[in-house]
């Protein structure tokens, strides 16, 4: 099934924020001095 373009960006993004989540969680770009692993909303 074919995705409209919202679906795919909205797709895209989640991806995007999950990479960024596990990054952060891993600590590779974030220094270790945050309190919180996640980034900042």
């Amino acid at each position: 099934m074919r995705k409209t373009k919202t679906e795919a960006l909205k797709t895209k993004e989640h991806l995007m924020l999950a990479a960024l989540e596990t990054f952060y969680r891993k600590g590779l770009p974030a220094p270790r001095s945050t309190k919180s692993p996640k980034p900042p909303a």
